[in-house]
This record gives C-alpha cells, sequence and structure tokens, in this order.
C-alpha cells in the first residue's frame, strides 16, 4: 500500500492565550478556522522573508501517520470538513495540521498556548518502495502572515505506526512498519490572535487544497 498527502493549503489560525498492504492504491491525503476576510484583515501583508521556524527535530512522521489514522473513516483528522476534528487525539509535545484526499476544504481550528505546529506539504507511507521517486517529484511552499516559512525534506525511514481499525488512510487497524517520507514544516507556537498559514505542495500528479480559519482564541 501507498497512501500519498499532498496540499494546496491556506490556514487561518488561532493560538490561545497565555507493516500496510503494498498492492493497494494510493490516495491524496491531509492539511487547518472566523471567515478568511476576518483573519486576513488580522495579519501581515506578504514579506519576502524566511522563517525558519520551531527545530525540525519536533516532525514525527510516524506520530503524524498515527494522528492520522487514529479515528474510523468518516471522522478522521483529514476527511474533517469543518475543523471540529482539529483537537481530535493531539498529543501534548506538538500540534498537528492536516490536508486532505483530494479537493479543497475550509476548517476551524483553535491552538492552545505554547504549542508548535507540524505538518506535511506533501508525504506518503506504506510498503517498501512507497518513497522511490517520490522526493524527486515533490515541491511545496508555506507561508505565515504572508512570509515565507521552512519547508524541511524529511528522507526515507521506517516508521512504526498505530492505527484503528477502518481507519480512511490504510484501512487495517494495528501497529505496522512502513516506509515514509515528504515534505514537511515546523513551526514555533503562535502569538495569540489570529493568523494565516498558506501552503501547497504536489508529488507526481498528487494535489489537495484547505483551508483553516478562525477568530476566536482559545
Amino acid at each position: 500500500m501507498r497512501i500519498v498527502f499532498s496540499s494546496l493549503a491556506a490556514l487561518f489560525l488561532s493560538a490561545g492565550c497565555g507493516a500496510a498492504d503494498p498492492g493497494a492504491q494510493p490516495q491524496t491525503s491531509p492539511n487547518a478556522s472566523a471567515s478568511a476576510d476576518e483573519v486576513a484583515a488580522a495579519t501581515s501583508p506578504a514579506h519576502d522573508v524566511l522563517i525558519e521556524g520551531a527545530d525540525p527535530g519536533l516532525i514525527d512522521q510516524g506520530a503524524w501517520w498515527s494522528w492520522a489514522g487514529s479515528k474510523p473513516i468518516g471522522s478522521g483528522p483529514v476527511e474533517d470538513e469543518t475543523g471540529e476534528a482539529c483537537a481530535t487525539n493531539q498529543g501534548s509535545e506538538v500540534w498537528f495540521l492536516a490536508g486532505t484526499y483530494g479537493g479543497r476544504i475550509e476548517r476551524s481550528c483553535d491552538i492552545p498556548a505554547g504549542m508548535p505546529i507540524v505538518f506535511p506539504i506533501v508525504n506518503t507511507a506504506g510498503g517498501a518502495g512507497s518513497c522511490d521517486g517520490f522526493l524527486e517529484d515533490a515541491s511545496g511552499t508555506a507561508t505565515l502572515d504572508g512570509m515565507d516559512v521552512q519547508v524541511h525534506e524529511m528522507p526515507v525511514e521506517e516508521l512504526t505506526i498505530d492505527l484503528v481499525n477502518g481507519n480512511a488512510a490504510f484501512g487495517d487497524g494495528g501497529r505496522f512498519s512502513v516506509t515514509g517520507c515528504g515534505l514537511w514544516v515546523a513551526l514555533e507556537a503562535l502569538s495569540a490572535g489570529a493568523h494565516l498559514v498558506e501552503f501547497e505542495g504536489a508529488s507526481g500528479g498528487y494535489a489537495t487544497a484547505a483551508t483553516y480559519a478562525r477568530s476566536r482564541r482559545r
């Protein structure tokens, strides 16, 4: 099995105060909440400034895939159409964001204070060979409040993932060893208030789009 998550996303956020079946067909996946106009009005205009972001050591591909597959089909964070699943099964170290399995979506997401943010721009996982040629074809960019954000290429690595039965990504539940890689972003915890994150990425024929918007603080 090979699962691919690729993204074209505009992400509007509010920060708080204070071994799978190798024969399955590939799928596209994940990316995160007031209206876009409200949030855009509260963010800065575009700048040619690179934000280095958080320590890429915060990027845990296996943990993200386990999170993406932590709910049965129809209720997982990748399929979420409103953002109500944004906080589903989040950990205590980082806050994950997801793309989609295809098409554009708008979501709301309130993020607790002090929580770094990690998300893939385009990524894949599956059996041996899942990453063959994937990174060579992968491209993507991300911005935070109009400023470019550093994108990290996470090389091929063996991952251990824990999935619930009937999850949308792999189907089967249990613990699996898979091969994963992709382009990722790690952001420092955001200041309180509305923020705008935009990112887009693709590899081969895979591409998706998502919007996360929110003005209410948490």
